[in-house]
């Protein structure tokens, strides 16, 4: 819970449920011990943006100073809102 109460920008508003949702949320991009981070984060959110439940998980995704802290890259994000931006961006980071 201490992980998902750094990306949530109104952590003291949500419920004793939707904060155990939001910490399930950060162990998808970081894994069950918070040490082993996904590569990439296949989503799609209405707006293309970190926005709803999935904002949570990319908000961590997005982090790149705790993606180094693990020497690992940051996980590329692929939202299906916006396939024409973000696929060739991925294939571009590839090269």
């Amino acid at each position: 819970m201490k992980v998902a109460k750094l990306y949530h920008p109104a952590w003291e508003r949500c419920g004793s449920a939707a904060k155990k949702f939001h910490a399930r949320n950060i162990h998808q991009v970081l894994g069950p011990h918070l040490n082993e981070p996904v590569e990439a984060v296949i989503c799609w959110t209405p707006d293309g943006e970190a926005s709803g439940g999935t904002g949570q998980a990319l908000r961590v995704a997005q982090d790149k100073d705790r993606f180094a802290s693990l020497q690992r890259r940051a996980p590329f994000i692929f939202n299906l809102q916006r396939p024409l931006e973000t696929l060739p961006q991925y294939i571009r980071e590839l090269k």
